[in-house]
């Protein structure tokens, strides 16, 4: 009996021992996942300015740990993320938006409190110059949603060769009887230093700042004389003609009339005639007298007349007769001549006629 009591003892204490083995090895397996997943897990802290939390993830990623924090708004900044070892410390501030705004372009940022004027404009990818003119101060603190007006100017220069224009001036002459061009215009050079104004990119202002010759312009001088021309008279000519006109006919330094109706070069012959009284306009005919087509001239037109080679000069003309040449040749002229020596001499030339009146 003793030995069957002593026997279940035993049978006990070993069931009992395997039981005890079996749920401290649970544990220790327990304390063991627990201890790895507390040494596995992220320890982090999100502070938004305004509040901290604090848990722990398997995540690594700024954007995943955000997400699980669950902050008041959606715009924000991440301004920390230290990831030291299994602590994580993320930081972020709130954003607000801002517009800036150059010519036709407006940009978009997102200001966080305490930001400046400055800040949104480089956020927004604009530099600015010396000329540029902003609607609010740089160092302006901004807190709320703001509108920034940018006016960007720039100043563009440029230089442009231009030529220069001649001026004429006239001088007066005593020496001279004619006016000609005694000194040549000659057109200058220059170049002219422009800036333009450019708001926004569109022209404001132009405005020329200098000017600098590169060559002169050289002045045209006009030269007119008031020397009156030599003039003589048909009084002081040796002429074929023996009529006299009512006074002497002004004659220039060439012995060519200056004053006329018309000046005309046509062919001339001579002729004569014993009996003077035949002319067809009934005057008594002697050198000077001229037979012409009455169909150009009138009897009594008067002509002063000399031969194109100038070795002839007949002079003071007066229209007295007509001839059947004219039918022939129509314009020519028909000189008288006392004799049929000098007709014959003089045969058929060009003469020059200027037609007095």
């Amino acid at each position: 009996m003793l030995e069957r009591i002593k026997n279940l003892r035993e049978s006990f204490s070993l069931a009992d021992k395997s039981r005890v083995f079996g749920i401290a090895y649970m544990v220790m397996a327990l304390l063991a996942v627990l201890l790895f997943l507390m040494f596995s897990l992220n320890r982090v802290t999100v502070n938004d300015g305004n509040t901290t939390q604090n848990f722990l993830t398997f995540k690594t990623e700024a954007a995943e740990l955000l997400k699980i924090a669950k902050l008041d708004s959606k715009n924000y900044k991440l301004t920390e993320f230290d990831a030291n070892g299994k602590q994580i410390n993320l930081s972020v501030a709130y954003t607000f938006p801002s517009y800036v705004t150059v010519g036709d372009t407006t940009h978009y940022v997102d200001l966080c409190k305490g930001e400046t004027v400055a800040d949104a404009i480089a956020l927004a990818g604009i530099t600015l110059d010396e000329h540029d003119v902003v609607s609010l101060s740089l160092d302006t603190v901004l807190n709320d949603t703001t509108y920034i007006d940018v006016t960007d100017i720039n100043y563009v220069t440029e230089v442009i060769s231009q030529k220069i224009p001649y001026t004429s001036k006239k001088v007066y002459s005593q020496k001279l009887s004619t006016t000609k061009v005694t000194t040549k215009g000659v057109e200058g050079q220059k170049e002219v230093t422009k800036v333009t104004k450019l708001v926004n990119g569109v022209v404001s202002s132009t405005e020329i700042v200098g000017e600098n010759i590169v060559k002169p312009a050289v002045q045209e001088v006009i030269t007119v004389g008031t020397k009156k021309p030599a003039v003589t008279t048909s009084s002081k000519v040796n002429c074929i003609s023996e009529l006299k006109p009512s006074k002497p006919i002004e004659l220039d330094k060439n012995g060519n009339p200056v004053n006329y109706v018309k000046k005309v070069t046509v062919q001339a012959t001579a002729y004569t005639e014993s009996n003077r009284w035949h002319s067809a306009s009934g005057v008594y005919l002697k050198p000077g007298h001229v037979a012409i087509n009455t169909n150009l001239y009138k009897y009594g037109t008067k002509f002063y007349i000399k031969s194109s080679d100038g070795s002839y000069i007949y002079g003071y003309a007066v229209a007295a007769d007509t001839g059947g040449f004219v039918n022939s040749r129509p314009t020519n002229f028909d000189l008288f001549f006392n004799t049929e020596a000098e007709c014959r001499k003089f045969g058929r030339r060009n003469i020059e006629v200027w037609v007095l009146e």
